[in-house]
């Protein structure tokens, strides 16, 4: 059944947050395919490592990515959008803006995991602490989508 708050933007934006997640996981398999020994896994506050272990470790990113991107997915798709916790009643005659408004801030965070597991999962591999940052990034990224469609969709329920 067609939703008319979701449009081909939304589901190109899903498919680059797959595609990318994807990629991490083959990288991740690459990796371990032809990495003999151990990897750091764990760095402590100074950067410096303090923990090791099998280059399987790479997958966690991009599989626990996976898993949250299907959530959103699933519940951009299958719940009904009289669930939705959108914060405020949707004024008759809106619904359709404002359910767009709220289908592009979960399309945008789908892409945004994509973007921080390929990136993430390069990190990791590469032994660098600027896992940190790219964590602290999407974090702020994420909220900032969230505040701006929020916002946006409350604004389009009131004109």
């Amino acid at each position: 059944m067609r939703k008319p708050y979701i449009n081909k933007v939304h589901i190109i934006l899903e498919i680059l947050g797959y595609i990318m997640v994807l990629m991490s996981g083959v990288y991740a398999v690459a990796v371990m395919l032809t990495t003999e020994g151990q990897i750091p896994t764990h760095y402590n506050i100074q950067g410096k490592v303090d923990g090791y272990g099998s280059p399987t470790a790479l997958l966690i990113l991009p599989i626990s990515m996976l898993v949250v991107n299907l959530i959103i997915t699933l519940s951009l798709h299958l719940i009904p959008a009289s669930n939705w916790n959108t914060g405020f009643k949707i004024n008759p005659g809106k619904e359709i803006i404002v359910l767009t408004d709220y289908s592009y801030m979960m399309s945008a965070m789908i892409t945004e995991i994509g973007a921080f597991t390929l990136v993430g999962t390069y990190l990791f591999d590469k032994g660098s602490k600027g896992i940190m940052l790219a964590s602290i990034a999407l974090t702020v990224i994420s909220f900032i989508t969230v505040v701006i469609f929020i916002v946006k969709a409350y604004r389009d329920n009131r004109d």
